[in-house]
C-alpha cells in the first residue's frame, strides 16, 4: 500500500507503515536491544513504536504471554476495551475508552520467521469525534505495515527519503531544523549522511562540492582527511600530515580510509551529503551500489 493524498510513508530501521501526512518522527532512541520511536503531530504525541527482535528459541506462546500481560494494565484502566477487527491473525489490538474522552490503541504484531521483530503500537486520540476513526486509522497503519529484512532498507521521515544496505546499523541522529544527520555503523566502519534543506540558498553562497568541503571540514567529525575537489567536481581526501603514522581511532578501528559524496535533489530542494570510513574497495562499492535516494 503506497502513499495517499492524506497518508504518506514512514519507514525507519527496517519497519515501515503509512501515517497520516501531518505527523512525523518526535524522538528516536535505543534501550539495550530495545528501539523506540515517538510521532507526533502539531499538538500532542500520536504514536508510540517499541520493537526488538526475539532471542533465538523463544516460543510464540511465550511472546504472546507477555504481551497480554502488559495489555491487562491498560485494560484495568479503562472504561470500556474493544477488540479491533479486520487485521490479519498477526495482529492483536485493542481500542480502550478512557477517562477524558480519550482513546488509547495497543496493539502488537508477532513475528512471523526468525530475525523479524515483535512491534508494540500504542496511538492516541481523543474524542469519538476524531476523523478518521481511531479504528479506521490503526486498521490503515496495520495493513500498510512492513518488516524490512533483506538486503536493503528504506529510511522515509520528514523530507528526507533513501534506503540503505542493511548491514548498516543506526548508531546516532541529530535531526535538527534544516539539517538532518543519521550516523551509522557497518561492524567498526562509520557512516554518516546529512540532508540539508533550502538547498538553492546554499548554492547562493558557494558551490556545492565547495560548500560540502568547508562543511566537513568545519564538522571536524573525522579529522584525518583534508578533502578537496577535483576536475570532475568529486570530493577526494589526502591525508593530513600531522596523522601520516595514523590517528588513535582508525588503528582502533583498522579503517584507514575516507570518502564522502554529496547529491542535489532539486526536486525537495535539498543536499544530501555523506562522509563513509572504511577499510577496502569492497566495503565502498557496497555503499555506492546500496544506497539509493528515493
Amino acid at each position: 500500500m503506497g502513499a495517499t493524498e492524506t497518508h504518506k510513508l514512514f519507514a525507519w530501521g527496517g519497519l515501515s507503515f503509512l501515517i497520516p501526512g501531518d505527523w512525523d518522527l518526535a524522538q528516536s532512541r535505543q534501550d539495550g536491544e530495545v528501539q523506540r520511536l515517538v510521532l507526533e503531530d502539531l499538538l500532542q504525541p500520536r504514536l508510540e513504536v517499541d520493537w526488538q527482535v526475539p532471542a533465538a528459541g523463544v516460543r510464540g506462546q511465550d511472546i504472546q504471554k507477555r504481551c497480554q500481560k502488559h495489555s491487562a494494565k491498560v485494560a484495568a484502566a479503562a472504561l470500556a476495551v474493544q477488540a479491533i477487527s479486520g487485521l490479519s491473525e498477526r495482529w492483536t489490538a485493542h481500542h480502550y475508552a478512557l477517562a477524558g474522552e480519550r482513546i488509547l490503541i495497543v496493539a502488537y504484531i508477532l513475528p512471523r520467521e526468525p530475525g523479524e521483530p515483535l512491534v508494540f503500537f500504542r496511538m492516541h486520540c481523543t474524542g469519538r469525534q476524531h476523523s478518521p476513526l481511531p479504528e479506521t486509522l490503526f486498521r490503515q497503519l496495520a495493513g500498510s505495515y512492513r518488516w524490512h529484512g533483506g538486503d536493503s532498507i528504506p529510511w522515509n521521515f520528514y523530507d528526507v527519503s533513501f534506503r540503505l544496505p542493511s548491514c548498516f546499523r543506526l548508531t546516532g541522529t541529530g535531526l535538527d531544523a534544516g539539517r538532518k544527520l543519521l550516523a551509522f555503523a557497518w561492524g567498526l566502519r562509520r557512516l554518516y549522511l546529512w540532508h540539508f534543506s533550502l538547498a538553492e540558498q546554499i548554492r547562493q553562497q558557494k558551490d556545492f562540492p565547495h560548500w560540502a568541503v568547508d562543511f566537513l571540514h568545519a564538522s571536524a567529525i573525522m579529522p584525518v582527511p583534508f578533502w578537496q575537489v577535483n576536475v570532475e567536481h568529486e570530493l577526494y581526501a589526502t591525508r593530513r600530515k600531522r596523522f601520516f603514522l595514523g590517528q588513535f581511532e582508525e588503528i582502533g578501528r583498522l579503517c584507514f580510509r575516507y570518502a564522502a559524496g554529496y547529491r542535489h535533489r532539486p526536486e525537495k530542494n535539498q543536499l544530501a551529503l555523506w562522509l563513509f570510513q572504511y577499510r577496502r574497495d569492497d566495503d565502498l562499492r557496497c555503499l555506492q551500489e546500496g544506497m539509493e535516494f528515493t
